[in-house]
C-alpha cells in the first residue's frame, strides 16, 4: 500500500466464520480500517481468506489472502467513481504476500 513514512493504520476485522475438516480448516473474515499515509486519511474495506492446519504446538496460518473493496481517501468515500486510490500490488518489501 505504498511507502510507510508517516504511516498508520488501525484494522477492525470482524464477522469470522471458521469451517474445521479433522486437521485442517478454512474462514474468512472482514476488514475494516483506518489508514494514514502523509497525512491524508482513507477508507479501507475487504475479506480475508484463510486455511489452516493444526499443529501439535496448535492452529497456525497456512494460507491467508486478502481482496480489497475499496481503498479511498475518506473525503473522496465509497460511494465515487474509482475504489482503489492505495496500490495493494506495490507493498513494501517488508511485507510478505500470501
Amino acid at each position: 500500500m505504498g511507502e510507510r513514512e508517516r504511516f498508520f493504520i488501525k484494522q477492525y476485522i470482524h464477522s469470522h466464520r471458521i469451517f474445521v475438516d479433522g486437521d485442517d480448516g478454512t474462514g474468512h473474515s472482514y476488514l475494516q480500517a483506518t489508514y494514514g499515509r502523509f497525512g491524508t486519511s482513507y477508507l479501507v474495506a475487504g475479506r480475508y481468506d484463510d486455511k489452516y492446519h493444526r499443529t501439535p504446538d496448535g492452529w497456525r496460518f497456512t494460507e491467508m489472502t486478502i481482496e480489497f473493496d475499496y481503498t479511498v481517501p475518506a473525503g473522496v468515500g465509497w460511494s465515487g467513481d474509482a475504489l482503489h486510490y492505495l496500490d495493494p500490488k506495490n507493498l513494501p518489501s517488508d511485507i510478505k504476500r500470501p
